[in-house]
């Protein structure tokens, strides 16, 4: 399980999901968007990320684990349009895509 939380405020345009085990990197870490993400009150039930589908209203985003260089790469797949927003994945030969 990773346990994820909404996070809303006005550096964001729309709601922003936090997953806890990465608050040191970008809270701690002392990004840019810190001071907003510090303020989180409000949490939804920890989720199973292979389970998650983010709804736009206009997409269904398949929330999908993928392995990469750094800890907690996702990828998010609209199987309606065919689309794939891909970060840093490791395909199983090594190669980085």
């Amino acid at each position: 399980m990773v346990e994820v939380h909404k996070v809303s405020g006005a550096a964001f345009d729309g709601n922003v999901y936090l997953i806890l085990d990465k608050r040191p990197i970008l809270v701690d870490a002392g990004m840019m968007a810190a001071p907003t993400l510090r303020n989180i009150k409000k949490f939804i039930d920890p989720a199973k990320i292979e389970m998650m589908v983010l709804d736009t209203g206009e997409w269904k985003l398949e929330v999908m684990e993928t392995p990469g260089h750094s800890t907690g790469s996702l990828c998010l797949y609209e199987p309606r349009a065919k689309v794939l927003f891909s970060g840093d994945t490791v395909f199983p030969d090594g190669n980085i895509g």
